[in-house]
C-alpha cells in the first residue's frame, strides 16, 4: 500500500470515528465476571474453572494455553486474555486497558500474584533478560570494532544513553549496571 492510500485510509477512518482502527487494544472484562467464571490461586498463580461451559471448560480444569511469546491467553467468551493481567483484575480489579503488567522475575509463565506488578511500556523493557543476539554477554555493552574497545550504552524513556568506552569488559559492564541501577530503580535488570 502506498503512502498516499494510507494517508487516505486513515482520514477515511478518522472521520468516520475510526481513529483506532487497526491498532491492537488490550481486552477488558470485569472482576465481577472474572470471578464467577474462574478461581485464582494468588499463592500458585494458576486458575481454574468454576463452572462447566463445555468441553473445553470443566469444573476444576485448567483453562489457557500457551502463546508464541511464551505467555499463558486464557479464552473467555471467544475473547483471548493474558492470564496475567487476568491474575491483577482479579486481585485488584480496576481499569488496567492503559498498563502493562511485569513479570519481577522475568518468568512469562510464572502469574503468582507477588510476582506481577503495574508498569508503563519503558518499565517493562527495563526488565527484560540480556537478548539472544548479544554477543559480549554482557547487557548493554557491545564491542566497537573502529575504536577496538568496549562499548557501554543504556536505554532511559526511550533514549539510548552512551554511557563510555572501555579497555576491559569488566569496565564496561560495572559502569551500564551503575547507570541501569541509578535510573531503572525498582525495574532493573543487569541480564
Amino acid at each position: 500500500m502506498s503512502s498516499l492510500e494510507l494517508q487516505k485510509q486513515n482520514v477515511a477512518q478518522e472521520s468516520a470515528g475510526l481513529g483506532n482502527a487497526g491498532r491492537k487494544r488490550k481486552r477488558s472484562i470485569s472482576q465481577e465476571k472474572l470471578r464467577e467464571l474462574l478461581y485464582y490461586d494468588s499463592c500458585t498463580g494458576i486458575f481454574t474453572w468454576r463452572l462447566n461451559l463445555g468441553a473445553r471448560a470443566v469444573f476444576g480444569g485448567r483453562p489457557g494455553t500457551v502463546d508464541r511469546g511464551g505467555y499463558l491467553k486464557i479464552t473467555v467468551n471467544r475473547k483471548a486474555f493474558m492470564e496475567h493481567r487476568l491474575a491483577w483484575i482479579y486481585v485488584y480489579g480496576g481499569d488496567i486497558s492503559n498498563s502493562e503488567i511485569d513479570h519481577i522475575n522475568g518468568d512469562r509463565l510464572d502469574n503468582r500474584i507477588e510476582n506481577l506488578r503495574l508498569a508503563n511500556r519503558n518499565e517493562n523493557s527495563w526488565n527484560q533478560k540480556i537478548k539472544a543476539s548479544n554477543t559480549s554477554g554482557v547487557k548493554g555493552v557491545s564491542w566497537d570494532k573502529p575504536a577496538k574497545k568496549w562499548r557501554a550504552q543504556c536505554m532511559v524513556n526511550g533514549v539510548k544513553y552512551f554511557i563510555g568506552r572501555f579497555y576491559s569488559i569488566s569496565d564496561a559492564e560495572m559502569a551500564v549496571i551503575s547507570f541501569r541501577e541509578k535510573f531503572h530503580g525498582e525495574f532493573v535488570n543487569n541480564g
